[in-house]
């Protein structure tokens, strides 16, 4: 559609369409051009390519697709080409054929001598040339990805064709303007392409030069090839060759020496010889064009010949300037001036020739327009600096009146220098010469205008008359060749005739006869009434003023023979009474004058006349009727063409001339414009209208008033510049003039069209284009990018500023560094960071000055889980409300989301921000700083002596790592850090987040993220348990507070810079919770403040209670061996292996089987009949030997030997070797053994369960053991038929790959070992290590005290009772103990089983019976009923200070008793003390039904005061009107703020005295409202409800109170206090001034998180009470004392026990019960930590024994036994902790384990 645009624009009618073939798009379109031209299709076309970067989706295609540079520049035919650099621009050329361009006087600058396109068809890919062997043969590489790379073939198809059918010589180009992109593989085809073409003739000293204008501007695509031809024309044009820029390193790949070819660094003059330019062009997908520029012929291109130097004699011409605005017009005259000055005109006479040429007729005409009519260059630089012109602009196009003068303002010289200047002017004069001799004149026209003044007779009559309309007639002419037509024409008395030939109702003919005529018969007048006097006069008067003076003349005749204007009139008649008029006006001083005129035209004298007139005149050629309006001075109107007949003229000579009228018909409104000319041009031989013309305009008024008037002529002036200056007049209004005709009105040499003149001065404030808010802030941003934060968002106002980014790990790869259970999660410094950033760009927009940024109240709500996809993300600022309608001119609040395809929108992170300047003030300035210098020094020097202990750093990370919490290199930057009790001290490294970064870039930041992330990671350094491990996973959610100095960037700047960081805070040690640290950081030790300061971050510990349950639910980690049956037992039969026969085709009868025995005579009996038996079954008898004369290589063997007694534990070296050499040789084997497993009689035996298994899974060698019963041995046959069923069911046919190896025979019965789960060990071990793990018990049982604790702090379900340690020391002296009967549940208790108090306590009001009391308590004793205030009332017993108790009525319930302590406390306080509540007031009770809101009923129905109160159902609402007897309309409805207007509506908009509050938000703000003058809102809203609490204060004249009441907070910091209010509470009880909180919802204490939910819901009213029993089923944990699970009357021995690990397996035996203890080493020292271990031990009445003692030698552990432990229990365990590498090494210690 841009080519359409265009078209339409300048109404272009030929060929228009846009060409799309990639980069070379505009050199496809130029051949397409030529082509146009050639056929003839077009005249001249217009050849263009634009190519602007404004959409960021080709950048992100492009880069994806590595078609980039790497320095985003293009490096064309340079070994640093890796791509290609964007550019942008547009480029247009005109093309014309040339003889058409010679014609038209173009400017040629270069010569299209062929061209042409062609394609490279299919590739293996769109960006790719045909075939790889093509790159691999020139050898070059072939990268997956490249643009415009073209067929080198192709290409040089290409340029040969365009070459011959031009019938070009190649040998004639002298540079080649390549597409050159600078890719890696383009380039070196393309230039390869180029030599093969060009390289016939090329010498190193005649080479073919190459470039690319890409590496000059960039690459731009689809225009590159426009832009191309552009550069090769001047160079063509100018004789020079440009160079290629910064080209440096010549392709490696391109030969350039080899092959005569050179890039230009420099210019360089034009190669001698060389007439062609070959412009290269290569498109996307194959695409190629190829053009040949030729230079222009030096004689189109020569200076003037020398007549044109000697030409003193210019004539004035009128140059223009247009522009487009004013600014740009006065712009260009300044450039034009110095353009002018810099080119003298004696040096070249012919320049202001052409000068307004190219101005007037080769230059666009603008709206805003001078023209300056100038004969040398000198008068137009006067005139410009003049500072006179004024310029016009275009507006409405011009409708132009004629006015032509009547007979009077004739002057011998009038017209004289147009006559001789313009052709068309003296043309027309000469023949209106010729007509009036053809009239009969007897005198020359020429003549009379060449005379001078003295001997010229143009004032004659019969000669001023056809003389006059003459030159008006040959204006006529003029103006119509310069283009200036009329719209309207009207004459002044003879004027009209001049007017109808301009209106083209007479011919020219015509109107010489009328004229001469008219002058000729003024003689014959005078000739014929000798004494007929005449005379005319010109008075200043209306004509109601003039009529009655002229009708009282009696001296003569006379009339009004001219209604010039209102106010001027021509008075004609007699010449007495023009005289006695002159008298009287004269006396009535009225302006008069008496014209030089004898003839008194226009009044009764010339009817004497008008009968010759008519005649003769009757025979001219009748008039015509034209589109031109005539305006008639004879009738006063407008009238058609062909009325002006020769009857006409005659009236026209004896009539009043009625000009007045005739000029103000042709200023009426027509045709919907408001004037009907809007340019009076007076014709005539001077400017003899001008005063009455402007006194019409103004009488007129309106828009006519507007309307300009110029003269074409005038008296006494250069008729040149007088007419010129009319043209530059109309000019300037927007008249189209042929400045051909104007400036160049005789034949002669054409001018040149400069092409140096001054460039146009383009305005680039003027949009021509609509760009919307959006399109203006995305290109004009204020800001740059910022890696965290962004860019400011299209959609953002400045209201309320919006920064949008899209993070990428790709992008921002340093946030990889932090990943928590291996999830990449954003850190909360990237939220600060993103906040102060965005702070920052607000404040430089803004020009506000600050020196640090101040956060408050930051929390981040949801963590953000940053994984492939991608996440856009928002950072907004606003002004912060401080109010509810008013908003903080300080504090902005920000808010950061996210948004992702999967997961919507989310809000992560919300806070406050502030900009805060250092306030220097001579008041307490100095005071100020000077404290906080020594306030920060003091801290430092604290921390710094407490923090002794070194913390190794890098097991701290990774113990985190282990953790779940695994921070990268960037994010790892604490150093030399020390630890103390509370607090840390550390260096913070600032890391190189850079070197992380694509590109090795960052933007610039006030404080880098990474960094700052860095810093709040401190608090990991007093999390670390002092042995380097975590225990809990903590994360910070929130900050109170974060100051960071603007000085922090400075300090930060630098990678490797180190700041002074300081933490203080602790951890909880027992339940993980939410806790606070500061971490602050300074510059230096002499720093005034610290660089940043973090106070109250809160970090909250990660309880992932899926996996929490997962790993304190009970895990299998205990097996033990269990052995199931296997195979058929043995037949009862004695012998039943006679009848067996052979087993057919099986592996068994294949193999060759050796039975290996030893010397007794019981194992020969055994083999013997063994292979008997063997060989019944497989048919052939196995043989027998002993092992060391075995031959066993590729057999089946059975091991007989260790059936009696052991061998492997006493194997000597021969018999080893024997051994080794059997079973690395057999096929496969079977071993049999007696009373080694289960039961075991000889555990030596055993060894061969370990080696058998090691065989099988290093050599898969098929090894089988069997086992037979020690305890009942078999007979001989029996055994033999058991060994014969295990072989064969090792080796037999039917055995699989996955056959048991392993066999026990007892009794006759076969077993094979299994792995299976020791349940009662895993009960054990679970026990041990979950000690809180709770199990189902009895509330009461044993007696045991418990107390009730929470595992998941916010899991109720996690409720459970543990032992109470609280009642297990002595009873304070103060102090009562109590066994809880019932507890009242209040919302404390919720808040403490979600985490929000620092001590999970839970029951803080309890009834029951005192067990115990303390000896200072006075007014209780043990057994009293009593109701109280406590900690942890959740227990069997609790106790708490007596004065915190009072005692119940003996008929009152224990469940009663415990809904009155705290609900009665609150209201007593609220309502009594603090409210201060009279009888005479008003009271809003909120939540009536509630326990404290009946509390609050009761105490003010006891002051007498008038009760008002909210509820949430109409359940409450009853049971408040049913119980207290509340009035109907005295109780509103509390879920909403309705009830508002209900209070004022009650108390007729006075309100209430007092206000009871436990409401938040829009409702507190409201209850605020119906507060009374000197009332009170006491405010009893529990904490985390108060945080959403902001009142509105609009007026402070009404003594309004504010005031808060927390019970327990006054129990713990004013207990006097709160043993009166308990005191007096008691008494109100006493005298039954109260009463029990109603209804009472009743729990057991088995279903306490019922209770809590009950309570949350809030949907119940009364109380909620928990009454424990002692069955009740409760989740309890086990007892404290650990099982004792060793015996106390056992000796243990620990072999290697003295090592730390049996130093530490031996703490942990006496912890569980173990009393003696055997350490077993082979040294039996007993000195340093063995001797520390043996002192601990005695502390527990342990005994430990070290004994010497070898364990790999068989008499060692025989002496030990015998006499090592003489005195010493039974032995009951053995541990095996030592390791040495022999065999025999585990042996010795089977020795000890038979005496266990």
């Amino acid at each position: 559609m841009q080519s359409n645009r265009i078209s339409h624009f300048f109404d272009l009618k030929g060929p228009s369409f846009t060409t799309d073939t990639a980069c070379s798009s505009s050199l496809v379109a130029l051949h397409v051009a030529c082509q146009s031209l050639r056929t003839g299709e077009s005249d001249i076309a217009i050849v263009g390519g634009c190519h602007l970067n404004m959409l960021p989706e080709f950048w992100i295609s492009f880069s994806k697709s590595r078609l980039f540079s790497d320095s985003g520049r293009s490096f064309s035919f340079d070994s640093r080409g890796t791509g290609f650099g964007r550019g942008e621009g547009c480029g247009i050329i005109i093309i014309k054929p040339l003889e058409q361009a010679r014609r038209d006087n173009d400017q040629i600058r270069a010569i299209i001598a062929g061209s042409g396109i062609n394609q490279d068809g299919r590739t293996p890919g769109i960006t790719m040339p045909c075939g790889d062997a093509q790159g691999e043969q020139s050898g070059f590489p072939s990268p997956p990805y490249d643009v415009d790379v073209a067929d080198r073939e192709c290409v040089e198809k290409l340029m040969r064709q365009v070459y011959n059918n031009a019938g070009l010589n190649l040998a004639d180009c002298g540079f080649v303007e390549a597409h050159g992109t600078g890719t890696r593989v383009g380039d070196p085809i393309e230039a390869t392409a180029i030599h093969n073409v060009f390289h016939q003739g090329r010498t190193p000293r005649d080479p073919i030069y190459l470039g690319s204008v890409k590496s000059n501007i960039g690459h731009l695509e689809g225009a590159s090839g426009i832009v191309a031809v552009i550069k090769s024309a001047l160079m063509l044009e100018r004789g020079f060759i440009l160079p290629n820029y910064d080209f440096k390193h010549p392709n490696e790949k391109i030969s350039f020496k080899e092959w005569n070819m050179k890039i230009p660094v420099s210019q360089r003059p034009w190669p001698r010889n060389k007439k062609y330019v070959s412009v290269n062009n290569f498109g996307f997908g194959g695409t190629n064009a190829h053009v040949v520029l030729e230079r222009v012929p030096f004689t189109q291109r020569g200076p003037r010949n020398d007549a044109d130097l000697r030409d003193d004699t210019p004539t004035r011409k009128l140059f223009v300037v247009t522009a487009n605005d004013k600014a740009s017009l006065e712009t260009v005259l300044k450039n034009l001036v110095i353009y002018l000055e810099q080119r003298p005109e004696m040096f070249q006479k012919a320049l202001m020739a052409d000068v307004a040429y190219t101005l007037g007729q080769r230059r666009s005409l603008l709206q805003w327009r001078v023209a300056i009519p100038a004969l040398r260059s000198f008068d137009l630089i006067e005139a410009i600096n003049g500072q006179r012109l004024t310029p016009g602009k275009e507006s409405d196009p011009l409708r132009i009146g004629f006015i032509f003068t009547g007979q009077g303002a004739q002057w011998y010289g009038m017209g004289r220098e147009l006559y001789q200047q313009y052709p068309v002017f003296a043309n027309a004069i000469d023949y209106a010469d010729v007509c009036l001799g053809s009239l009969g004149a007897s005198w020359s026209l020429l003549d009379e205008l060449s005379k001078d003044e003295k001997t010229s007779n143009v004032g004659a009559a019969h000669i001023s008359q056809p003389a006059c309309t003459a030159i008006q007639l040959a204006l006529v002419d003029l103006m119509r060749s310069w283009g200036i037509r009329p719209t309207a024409v009207a004459g002044h008395s003879s004027g009209e005739i001049g007017a109808a030939y301009a209106a083209g109702s007479l011919t020219f003919e015509t109107c010489m006869a009328v004229a001469y005529h008219r002058g000729r018969l003024i003689p014959v007048l005078k000739e014929r009434y000798p004494d007929l006097r005449g005379a005319m006069m010109a008075v200043g008067g209306r004509k109601e003023e003039l009529e009655p003076i002229i009708s009282e003349i009696k001296g003569g005749e006379i009339r009004i023979a001219c209604f010039n204007s209102p106010s001027s009139l021509t008075i004609s008649g007699d010449e007495a009474g023009i005289d006695e008029l002159k008298n009287i006006a004269e006396e009535k001083q009225l302006f008069n004058r008496k014209l030089f005129v004898d003839t008194a035209y226009h009044s009764h004298h010339m009817n004497l006349l008008a009968k010759d007139y008519q005649e003769s005149i009757a025979n001219t050629h009748l008039p015509m009727s034209t589109d031109i309006r005539f305006h008639s001075s004879l009738l006063g109107r407008r009238i058609d063409g062909s009325e002006l007949e020769s009857s006409y003229w005659v009236q026209n000579l004896t009539c009043a001339v009625r000009f007045n009228e005739a000029v103000q018909s042709m200023l009426q409104p027509i045709d919907g414009h408001r004037t009907g000319v809007n340019m009076l041009l007076e014709l005539g031989p001077h400017s003899a209208l001008q005063g009455p013309l402007k006194q019409i305009l103004k009488a007129v008024g309106g828009d006519a008033a507007k309307v300009s008037y110029v003269a074409a002529l005038a008296r006494k002036k250069d008729a040149v510049e007088t007419a010129l200056d009319v043209a530059a007049t109309l000019f300037t209004k927007g008249a189209v003039l042929d400045f051909e005709a104007i400036n160049f009105p005789k034949k002669g040499k054409s001018p040149t069209l400069l092409s140096d003149l001054p460039r146009y001065p383009w305005n680039y404030s003027a949009k021509y284009w609509h760009e919307s808010r959006f399109t203006q802030l995305h290109k004009n941003r204020s800001a740059p990018r910022n890696d965290i934060l962004g860019t400011l968002a299209n959609f953002s106002s400045d209201l309320e500023p919006t920064w949008r980014n899209i993070v990428r790990l790709d992008d921002l790869p340093w946030l990889q560094h932090h990943k928590i259970q291996s999830m990449v999660v954003f850190p909360m410094a990237g939220y600060i960071v993103m906040a102060i950033e965005a702070a920052a760009q607000r404040a430089r927009e803004a020009n506000i000055t600050f020196d640090k940024f101040e956060l408050r109240d930051v929390s981040v709500t949801t963590p953000l889980v940053i994984s492939e996809e991608d996440v856009e993300m928002t950072t907004s600022l606003r002004p912060h409300q401080d109010g509810v309608h008013a908003s903080s001119e300080v504090w902005d609040e920000f808010r950061i989301s996210s948004w992702t395809k999967t997961k919507g929108w989310k809000e992560h992170c919300r806070g406050l921000i502030a900009l805060e300047a250092n306030d220097i003030n001579g008041v307490d300035s100095v005071r100020q700083t000077l404290s906080s210098r020594i306030r920060l020094q003091t801290t430092t020097a604290r921390i710094e002596s407490a923090a002794s202990r070194v913390l190794d750093i890098t097991k701290l990370y990774d113990a985190l790592s282990e953790a779940g919490v695994s921070y990268g290199p960037t994010l790892q930057s604490i150093n030399n850090c020390r630890v103390g009790d509370g607090c840390s001290h550390a260096e913070i490294t600032v890391p190189d987040v850079a070197k992380e970064m694509p590109n090795h870039h960052i933007s610039e930041a006030i404080i880098q993220p990474a960094f700052l992330e860095s810093l709040i990671s401190l608090y990991w350094s007093i999390a670390e348990d002092g042995e380097g491990s975590i225990d809990n996973v903590y994360l910070p959610t929130s900050v109170s507070k974060v100051s960071i100095s603007k000085e922090v960037t400075a300090s930060t700047q630098q990678p490797g810079n180190r700041i002074q960081a300081y933490c203080q805070g602790s951890l909880p040690i027992n339940m993980p919770r939410s806790t606070k640290v500061a971490i602050f950081a300074t510059g230096g030790p002499m720093a005034l403040e610290p660089l940043i300061s973090i106070e109250e971050l809160v970090i909250a510990p990660i309880i992932d209670r899926e996996a929490q349950s997962e790993t304190s639910a009970r895990r299998e980690l205990c097996y033990k061996l269990d052995w199931e049956p296997v195979l058929e037992p043995l037949s009862a039969d004695s012998d039943n292996t006679s009848d067996s026969g052979p087993l057919g085709d099986s592996e068994i009868q294949d193999a060759e089987i050796e039975i290996i025995c030893g010397d007794t005579a019981s194992q020969n009996e055994l083999a013997h009949s063994l292979s008997e038996v063997l060989e019944k079954i497989i048919g052939k008898k196995p043989s027998t030997s002993g092992l060391l004369s075995s031959n066993v290589a590729g057999k089946l063997v059975i091991f007989l030997q260790e059936v009696e007694t052991p061998l492997l534990s006493n194997l000597k070296k021969n018999q080893f070797d024997a051994l080794q050499k059997a079973l690395t040789s057999v096929k496969g084997a079977l071993w049999i053994v007696r009373g080694a497993y289960n039961n075991s009689t000889t555990p030596d035996l055993n060894m061969i369960a370990g080696l058998s298994r090691t065989i099988r899974s290093e050599t898969l060698l098929p090894f089988a053991t069997l086992d037979l019963d020690g305890r009942s041995p078999l007979p001989i046959r029996k055994t033999v038929e058991a060994i014969a069923k295990v072989f064969t069911a090792v080796f037999g046919k039917d055995s699989s790959p996955s056959r048991e190896m392993e066999y026990m025979e007892r009794s006759g019965s076969f077993y094979t070992p299994r792995i299976i789960n020791d349940d009662e060990m895993n009960d054990i071990v679970y026990r041990e290590f979950q000690p809180s793990m709770s199990q189902l018990a009895p509330f009461g049982d044993g007696g045991r005290e418990l107390k009730m604790a929470i595992g998941n702090l916010g899991a109720l379900d996690t409720l459970y009772f543990d032992d109470n340690a609280a009642v297990e020391g002595l009873l304070e002296p103060e102090n009562i103990e109590i066994q809880v009967k019932a507890i009242g549940v209040n919302h404390k208790d919720l808040a403490a089983a979600h985490g929000k108090t620092p001590i999970p306590e839970f029951g803080v009001e309890a009834s029951g019976i005192v067990k115990s009391v303390g000896k200072e308590v006075r007014g209780i004793k043990v057994g009293d009923r009593v109701a109280a205030i406590t900690q942890g009332a959740f227990a069997t017993c609790v106790r708490t200070k007596g004065a915190f108790a009072f005692k119940l009525p003996a008929e009152m319930s224990f469940e009663a008793g415990a809904t009155l302590p705290l609900a009665y406390v609150t209201a007593y306080q609220s309502l009594v003390e603090v409210g201060r509540l009279r009888h005479d007031e008003t009271v809003l009770i909120h939540s009536g039904a509630g326990a404290v809101g009946q509390a609050a009923i009761n105490i003010a129905r006891m002051i007498g005061a008038e009760i008002y109160t909210t509820v949430g159902s109409t359940v409450k609402k009853e049971f408040l009107i049913k119980e207290y007897g509340l009035a109907d309309d005295h109780i509103f409805y509390g879920r909403n703020v309705s009830f508002g207007d209900g209070i004022r509506q009650a108390t007729r908009q006075l309100g209430v005295d007092v206000i009871l509050n436990s409401l938040a938000g829009d409702a507190l703000r409201e209850s605020w409202k119906c507060l009374s003058r000197f009332g009170r809102l006491v405010n009893i809203a529990s904490q985390d409800t108060s945080s959403n609490m902001r009142l509105e204060v609009t007026s402070f004249d009404s003594n309004a109170s504010f005031l808060s009441v927390d019970a327990m907070s006054i129990a713990a910091e004013r207990p006097a206090l709160f043993s009166r209010l308990l005191s007096d509470v008691s008494n109100l009880l006493r005298y039954g001034k109260i009463r029990p909180i109603s209804p009472v919802t009743l729990f057991p204490i088995s279903d306490v998180e019922s209770a809590f939910k009950t309570l949350h819901s809030g949907k119940t009213h009364g109380k909620v009470v928990v009454v424990p029993h002692a069955d009740d089923i409760v989740q309890v944990t086990p007892p404290r004392e650990p099982a004792q699970l060793l015996k106390e009357h056992a000796t243990y021995i620990l072999i290697g026990g003295t090592g730390g690990l049996g130093r530490s397996m031996a703490r942990w035996m006496i912890s569980r019960g173990a009393r003696h203890l055997v350490l077993v080493s082979r040294s039996g020292s007993a000195t340093g930590k063995v001797k520390e271990l043996i002192d601990e031990a005695a502390k527990f009445r342990a005994e430990v024994l070290v004994r010497r003692c070898d364990v790999a030698n068989a008499a060692d552990v025989e002496e030990l036994i015998n006499f090592g432990l003489e005195g010493m229990p039974p032995i009951r365990g053995l541990i095996h902790g030592a390791m040495v590498l022999r065999v025999s090494s585990l042996i010795s210690p089977l020795l000890l384990a038979k005496h266990c």
